[in-house]
């Protein structure tokens, strides 16, 4: 039977795993930490100095996890004598940001800000360290998050029925345990959401996690976590070692089947979905089926943790988002937004702005403004004649012609 979770006491235990696993099993390895200073730059538009200030710091803690990085895998790869490749070091190492202190921050020019910080910048799981997980929670944009859950009681030959198992506290109590500054709805805020629309709240379970995202949206959350749970009671199962069956001895036998799923509410797209099968025992079967379904959760609370955390340093370090200007006519502008992507490197266009002589948008893309630059010299966009008026670290402005 399986304990409930315990972040603090298994950390450690993760921790040296994935680091085994990911450097050989090199004896006396110590985790690897890098000091960098960097500087990020933000565009200020329309005198937002304030948003042109985190566009700035999020550039400069991208760009020490980019340099500290690729420094720390090249000295320990050379040290090893292992044969890789930039690109597949990058997708397989986990670098972090355990802390950073803002040494500068400044207009260059009235279109730019500038931030300077100093980073410390870590290689290994990132559940492992508390602070670096607060600093990915604020670099993200401290997402809100919805937990929701349901339990189901299957019985042959008669309808579900719903239990009474808090399943969406339960996936609460996971993120709580960690200790970070997880932005979670509340318990109040969502026994307030159930009782003012109980019919959507029904809808949200099942295969289609659709109305779920949608629901978070009306509540303001980015991110939600669907719990469903089907609880089956058993009879005639023997004590391990034994020939005496569990009935015998007055406990009551359940098994919960367990489904995890998290997803982020606007776009729908789906961070990790999760599966257990779970037994439990107890007194009376709404006990077992409550040890059971916790026992569940429990088990999954590190895949779950994991999946979050992987997702979330992605977005926060592998992508870029970078502020592109455009000026020019409304069929330039049509023409340039069907054709940019086919440049290489980008992932998605955000229109933002659009004005009568053109249009402000956000790319978010795995290089600089400078790269993107480069590839529009190089390449340009058929049809079009583009002029680059200016560029810094993550931002662009455009000339169509």
């Amino acid at each position: 039977m399986h304990s409930a979770w315990n972040f603090s006491s298994n950390l450690g235990v993760l921790g040296f795993i994935c680091w085994i696993a990911m450097w050989g099993g090199s004896e006396g390895q110590a985790e690897v930490i890098k000091t960098v200073r960097v500087r990020g730059l933000g565009f200020i538009l329309e005198g937002d100095k304030a948003a042109a200030f985190q566009q700035a710091k999020k550039a400069a803690l991208r760009e020490a996890v980019e340099e500290a990085v690729g420094t720390l895998i090249s000295s320990t790869t050379q040290v090893q004598n292992f044969a890789v490749i930039e690109d597949n070091i990058y997708s397989h190492t986990e670098g972090y940001i355990s802390k950073f202190n803002i040494v500068e921050q400044k207009e260059l020019d009235e279109h730019t800000y500038e931030v300077v910080i100093d980073a410390v910048v870590s290689l290994g799981p990132l559940q492992s360290e508390l602070q670096a997980l607060n600093v990915l929670i604020e670099t993200i944009g401290n997402p809100r998050i919805l937990c929701l859950g349901r339990v189901w009681l299957i019985e042959d030959g008669k309808d579900a029925i719903l239990l009474n198992v808090d399943l969406a506290a339960l996936l609460m109590r996971v993120l709580h345990q960690t200790g970070a500054n997880f932005n979670i709805v509340t318990i109040a805020e969502l026994a307030e959401l159930e009782e003012q629309d109980k019919s959507a709240y029904n809808q949200i379970f099942g295969d289609n996690l659709n109305r779920a995202a949608e629901l978070a949206v009306r509540q303001q959350a980015d991110l939600v976590i669907v719990g469903q749970a089907h609880v089956i009671q058993k009879q005639g199962i023997k004590i391990p070692f034994s020939s005496t069956m569990l009935d015998g001895t007055g406990l009551k036998t359940a098994v919960a089947q367990v489904q995890i799923n998290i997803l982020w509410a606007d776009s729908k797209e789906g961070v990790i979905e999760l599966h257990r099968t779970q037994k439990a025992a107890e007194v009376n079967r709404e006990a077992a089926s409550a040890r059971a379904v916790k026992d569940a959760v429990a088990a999954l609370a590190s895949d779950l943790l994991d999946g979050i955390s992987e997702d979330w340093r992605k977005r926060a370090y592998s992508n870029r988002l970078v502020r592109l200007e455009v000026d020019g006519a409304s069929e330039q502008l049509s023409l340039f937004e069907r054709d940019f992507s086919l440049l290489g490197g980008v992932e998605k266009i955000y229109p933002r702005n659009y004005k009568s002589s053109g249009a402000v948008y956000d790319i978010l893309c795995k290089s600089a403004a400078f790269q993107l630059a480069r590839r529009i010299s190089a390449k340009g966009i058929a049809g079009l004649d583009i002029e680059i008026v200016q560029v810094s670290l993550n931002s662009l402005k455009l000339q169509l012609l």
